[in-house]
C-alpha cells in the first residue's frame, strides 16, 4: 500500500513517523496512537476529528501501513472516518482497519476498529487521556477569510527566501514544539542539517494554493494543486539532495498565524 500523508517534508517528518522505542522515547509520560492498514484495490481519505489528515491508496496486492494518529488526537473523544473507494472497477475494496497503541512500557496493543469490503465509509468514537494539550488546540475555531492565510503562507516563503531563520522559527514554533513534546528529542528546527538546506538551499517560487479549513478554521490546510506542502526548499550537491516541505497545516494562535503540523 502507498500511504500519502497530506503533511510531509523534512519539516514535519520526526513528528509523523513512529519514534524509535529506545530508553528516551520509553520514558514519554503518554502512549502513542497509530492507524494500521490492510488493505487491497481501496482507495480514500483519513478524517480524524474533522480534520482530514491524509489518505490512503492501495493496489492489486494485501498491503500494511501505518499512520500517526497522536499528534492530531485530543484528551476525551475522537472521532476517526476511513473512506474507501475501489480504483479497480471489478475487485472489491478490502480494507481492514485496527488501532495500534504503544504504551509507556512499550508494549503495543492492536484493537480491531472496522473491515470494509465496500466502497464505504466508516466512523470509530474512542476515548483518549493523558496526552499533553497540543498547541493547534489553542488556534481560533472560527472560519478565517483565505486572503489571511494567503499572506502568511507567502511572509513564510519570504522568510525562507531571505533565510531569515528568526522569522521561520517564530512562525514554525508550535509545530516544533510539539514535536518536541512527542518524540522526547532536540526539536528538528536547532539541526544542523535543517539550517543548512536553509541556507544552502533553492526555495521553489509559490504556485497557486489550495485553502480548505477544518474544525471550524482552527485548522487551515494549504497545499498546491499536487496535493503537498506549499513552501519546499531544495538543496542539491553531487547525486543527491534534501528537501524541505512546510507550510501545510496552520492555525491562528494569540491572533497570530503559525504553521502547526
Amino acid at each position: 500500500m502507498t500511504l500519502v500523508l497530506l503533511f510531509g517534508g523534512v519539516a514535519a517528518l520526526m513528528l509523523f513517523t513512529k519514534p524509535k522505542r529506545d530508553l528516551e522515547t520509553l520514558a514519554r509520560p503518554f502512549s502513542l496512537y497509530d492507524l494500521h492498514l490492510t488493505a487491497r484495490n481501496a482507495k480514500g481519505s483519513i478524517i480524524l476529528n474533522g480534520i482530514s489528515i491524509g489518505y490512503h491508496e492501495a493496489g492489486d496486492t494485501l498491503q500494511e501501513s501505518t499512520i500517526a494518529l497522536t499528534p492530531w488526537l485530543k484528551n476525551g473523544k475522537n472521532t476517526l472516518f476511513v473512506t474507501s473507494s475501489q480504483p479497480n472497477s471489478k475487485t472489491q475494496p478490502d480494507l481492514l482497519a485496527e488501532l495500534e497503541v504503544t504504551l509507556q512500557a512499550g508494549d503495543v496493543k492492536r484493537e480491531k476498529l472496522f473491515h470494509i469490503n465496500q466502497a464505504a465509509s466508516e466512523k470509530t468514537v474512542f476515548q483518549v487521556k493523558g496526552l499533553p494539550a497540543w498547541q493547534w488546540l489553542e488556534g481560533l475555531a472560527t472560519f478565517h477569510d483565505s486572503q489571511e492565510i494567503q499572506l502568511a503562507v507567502k511572509q513564510l516563503h519570504a522568510a525562507f527566501v531571505a533565510k531569515d531563520l528568526a522569522v521561520i522559527g517564530k512562525t514554525e514554533a508550535p509545530l516544533f514544539h510539539d514535536m518536541e513534546v512527542l518524540t522526547g528529542r532536540e526539536g528538528l528546527e536547532r539541526r544542523v542539517y535543517r539550517q543548512e538546506i536553509i541556507k544552502k538551499g533553492t526555495v521553489e517560487p509559490l504556485r497557486s494554493l489550495i485553502i480548505v479549513p477544518f474544525d471550524n478554521g482552527r485548522i487551515m490546510r494549504v497545499t498546491q494543486r499536487d496535493g503537498e506542502a506549499p513552501i519546499r526548499v531544495y538543496y542539491r550537491y553531487g547525486n543527491g539532495g534534501k528537501v524541505i516541505l512546510t507550510g501545510q497545516f496552520w492555525s491562528k494562535i494569540n491572533g497570530t498565524w503559525h504553521v502547526v503540523r
